[in-house]
C-alpha cells in the first residue's frame, strides 16, 4: 500500500461545494481507499490505495466527489516522497527572518510554461517573493497573503497550468501525518 495526500481545491470554501470532512472520509472510504485521514476543513486528505497510477486515483476521487456532490472538485493527488521532497525543498526556510506564517505553497497539474515563470514576479508586491521550483511554487507575503495580487488566477492563466494552494503549516502537518 502507498501513501497519498489529496489536495482538493475549492471545497467549504464561502459557503461553496459544503463537504464535511466526516462524509469525505467516509467516501474515500467507500471508494475503495484505506487508513484515510482527514485534516481541516480545505480539502486535505492522506489514504493509502494500492492503486499506482496518480491519474486514476484523481478520477476515482473526482467521479466519486461528482457523483455524491454534483460539482466537480479540482484534485492534486502526492505521494508520500513527494510532499516530504516539498517540505524539504522550500529555499525560504533557509533564510534567517523568514515569518513560516507567511508562507504558501502551490501545486500544480503539470510542469509550468517556461514563458510565464519570469511574468509571475510582475505580481508580487510589498516585498512578496516566489521561486518555483519544479511543479511547485514556494510563496512569501511577508505582509500576508489577503490582499496580494499574486493570486491563483494569475498563476494558473500564465504558466497555463491548474493547481491548488496551502499555508506552509498545513503542509507541515501532511508531512507529519503522511509519516
Amino acid at each position: 500500500m502507498n501513501t497519498y495526500i489529496a489536495l482538493l481545491r475549492g471545497i467549504n470554501v464561502s459557503g461553496q461545494h459544503i463537504i464535511k470532512m466526516v462524509d469525505l472520509k467516509d467516501l474515500f472510504i467507500c471508494l475503495g481507499f484505506e487508513n484515510v485521514i482527514t485534516y481541516i476543513q480545505s480539502g486535505n486528505i492522506i489514504f493509502k490505495s494500492a492503486i499506482l497510477n496518480k491519474m486514476e486515483i484523481i478520477t476515482k476521487i473526482t467521479e466519486g466527489i461528482k457523483e455524491k456532490y454534483n460539482y466537480k472538485v479540482f484534485v492534486i493527488v502526492l505521494t508520500k516522497q513527494e510532499i516530504n521532497a516539498i517540505f524539504s525543498s522550500n529555499i525560504f526556510l533557509k533564510r534567517d527572518g523568514i515569518n513560516i506564517k507567511k508562507l504558501h505553497v502551490t501545486v500544480l497539474d503539470q510542469l509550468p510554461s517556461k514563458e510565464g515563470i519570469p511574468l509571475l514576479n510582475n505580481y508580487c508586491t510589498n516585498k512578496e517573493e516566489v521561486i518555483v521550483k519544479g511543479n511547485t511554487i514556494f510563496s512569501y507575503f511577508p505582509n500576508g497573503v489577503g490582499r496580494s495580487k499574486f493570486t491563483l488566477n494569475v498563476i494558473e492563466s500564465k504558466l497555463k497550468t491548474k493547481g491548488t494552494s496551502r499555508n506552509w503549516n498545513t503542509i507541515t502537518k501532511l508531512v507529519e501525518l503522511s509519516n
